[in-house]
């Protein structure tokens, strides 16, 4: 016959269930706290890796931005929220060759659009081709500097702010990009950007 000390009582029972239920209960808030703030950091990654690509891109493009003053196709031509410019670009399907194209960075709806005009025709912003740059963007703001200040708009092809018998590059342009998350569940992300252009005096 079994000794009645050999045996858990049932607040014995209770104790060790209380235990370990608890026990689950902190490493299950812990698991989930931590699933949490790897979701939080994994969407402002993914934000900045998103705005980041808009504005290397760009950087990459504009630095090598090309107008002349005795042709009025290549130009430099923005504002706040639209720039159009020459640069050169990586013919299609040609590795390792390049041409002067027509570029045209824009805002739609929360997409970063990049149009490609590889003709050059003397009509700004008409034709070409569209892709999406960047998705989840909320703000594009463009800034042109003179070598003076700051500049809202710019237009090669009229001289420049500071000195309208001079037709010229900008010195500087400044992009900001705020970002959103898919879901909108971070607060936005605010990139800027300053991009010198070479070759100026």
């Amino acid at each position: 016959m079994r000794d009645s000390r050999d045996a858990f009582t049932l607040l014995e029972v209770l104790m060790a269930t209380f235990i370990v239920a608890s026990v689950m209960m902190v490493v299950s808030y812990v698991f989930w706290q931590s699933l949490s703030i790897w979701e939080k950091g994994d969407r402002r990654l993914k934000m900045c890796q998103n705005a980041r690509h808009g504005t290397d891109v760009m950087n990459r493009e504009i630095r090598t931005a090309f107008i002349s003053e005795s042709n009025s196709c290549l130009f430099f031509k923005g504002d706040e929220s639209i720039l159009t410019f020459i640069s050169a670009c990586q013919k299609a399907n040609m590795k390792g060759e390049y041409d002067l194209c027509e570029l045209k960075y824009f805002l739609k709806g929360s997409h970063l659009r990049r149009t490609v005009k590889s003709h050059l025709d003397c009509r700004p912003g008409e034709g070409g081709s569209t892709a999406i740059l960047a998705s989840g963007i909320l703000e594009l703001v463009f800034s042109y500097h003179g070598g003076k200040r700051w500049h809202n708009s710019w237009d090669s092809t009229m001289g420049t702010p500071d000195d309208m018998g001079d037709d010229a590059l900008p010195k500087m342009v400044k992009i900001r990009l705020k970002s959103q998350d898919e879901g909108g569940k971070e607060n936005p992300l605010v990139l800027s950007s300053i991009i010198h252009i070479p070759g100026l005096g």
